[in-house]
């Protein structure tokens, strides 16, 4: 009868310490993962480029790329429509090229404005490309109070914070 106690009791502990050993294993890979994802993205809202396009910086950055991108046609006919007639294909456009998804300079830029989604960020784009070719103010301040949104607070970075290097 001790003898079955015995096995039984090994069975058990060596059991638990196999799986206490996986989930170690697994934790440690997970939070490997997690960093090596914060390091990326850090690395991504850096770059200047992504993929082979050009990345803006802010909103006049924007309408510099959209200066270039549209013809003259093309912005007489954004000039006289709403933008939210844009939404679906220049819009998404600028959502997947621009990185507002994932991870981008331009995502980050919005981001400490308080827009959290890139349909929103799109649409500020779009809406204040609007009122610059027709000569308005843009009135961010307004537009971002249409989504009720303020701008986060800057992250605190530790002393002698860097960036890792691009890695190919």
């Amino acid at each position: 009868m001790h003898r079955i106690i015995f096995i039984t009791l090994l069975f058990v502990s060596s059991n638990g310490i196999c799986q206490s050993g996986f989930t170690d294993s697994t934790a440690v890979k997970n939070k490997r993962l997690a960093e090596k994802e914060r390091l990326h993205r850090l690395w991504r809202i850096k770059q200047d480029t992504l993929d082979g396009v050009y990345i803006p910086k802010n909103l006049e950055d924007c309408f510099r790329e959209l200066d270039l991108m549209m013809t003259e046609k093309n912005k007489e006919d954004f000039r006289t429509r709403y933008p939210i007639a844009y939404h679906i294909g220049l819009g998404r456009n600028l959502r997947n090229n621009w990185g507002l998804w994932s991870a981008s300079r331009l995502r980050e830029y919005f981001l400490d404005l308080g827009v959290t989604h890139p349909d929103n960020m799109s649409g500020i784009i779009l809406d204040s490309y609007h009122r610059y070719l027709n000569g308005k103010d843009i009135d961010l301040d307004k537009q971002l109070s249409r989504y009720h949104l303020t701008p986060r607070p800057k992250p605190k970075r530790p002393k002698g914070y860097s960036l890792p290097p691009p890695h190919d």
